[in-house]
């Protein structure tokens, strides 16, 4: 006989199975629509668009019903004339050769303690991950030539915020800085982050869910990858 909490736990990982969500797809298409909305559409109706459930937007390109997406009938013209890119079947661009590079987030926020992840956790990841990326790298084959390596190294950055929030636009901001001032070259920073701890920071643009995650370049072309743990103490 399960328990109330193991009851809740089982219909989560159920409704998750269910109804998958693509955090990197739903982050593609929130860029495409910030940097390409005008200005003259009120910000009420591209907020309102940014706050639709990650399944919408991760399938706004596919034939959506614009009505059923906004109220607005300027955004609906927008959309109509200029239609979110659709994902491809095939790769578009050589696939990645390189370095993933963990790094372990400080936050300082005012009034509160400095927050970051264990150490030890962080560690486990890299021993997991080097150990991954071998089969990884063999599937990946299959769309085209790729390398990948783990460096043992685990990098520290603080960052500064104001409250208890960031944005990927900050998480971009520090990835650019993490490889500057590292002299990082071919490397994919990995940023693994405490999704369970009531003091962590949030990450505003990443989905809630306490297992998500999305993958992603800078405006200046560092690939990264935001990745939320949720459990403390973690095995390979």
């Amino acid at each position: 006989m399960l328990t109330l909490e193991e009851r809740a736990h089982t219909e989560t990982v159920i409704h998750q199975q269910k109804d998958p969500m693509d955090g990197t797809r739903r982050l593609k298409v929130l860029k495409y629509l910030r940097q390409n909305i005008p200005g003259n559409i009120p910000r009420s109706s591209v907020r309102a668009l940014e706050e639709l459930p990650a399944k919408v937007l991760s399938t706004l390109y596919a034939g959506s019903d614009l009505r059923q997406i906004t109220e607005d009938p300027r955004l609906r013209n927008w959309l109509a004339a200029n239609p979110v890119p659709s994902s491809k079947a095939s790769v578009q661009a050589p696939l990645f050769q390189g370095t993933l590079v963990f790094v372990r987030m400080t936050f300082t926020r005012p009034n509160q303690l400095p927050f970051s992840m264990l150490a030890a956790d962080i560690q486990t990841a890299v021993t997991y991950a080097t150990l991954a990326v071998g089969p990884i790298q063999r599937y990946a084959w299959q769309y085209g030539p790729n390398s990948v390596q783990v460096s043992p190294n685990i990098l520290s950055f603080t960052a500064n915020l104001q409250g208890n929030t960031f944005s990927d636009d900050d998480l971009q901001g520090w990835v650019d800085s993490i490889v500057q001032d590292n002299n990082l070259t071919n490397a994919c920073v990995v940023i693994l982050h405490d999704s369970v701890n009531a003091s962590s920071p949030t990450n505003t643009d990443a989905l809630s869910g306490i297992n998500s995650g999305y993958h992603s370049s800078t405006g200046h072309g560092h690939p990264y990858c935001f990745c939320k743990v949720s459990d403390q103490n973690i095995t390979a």
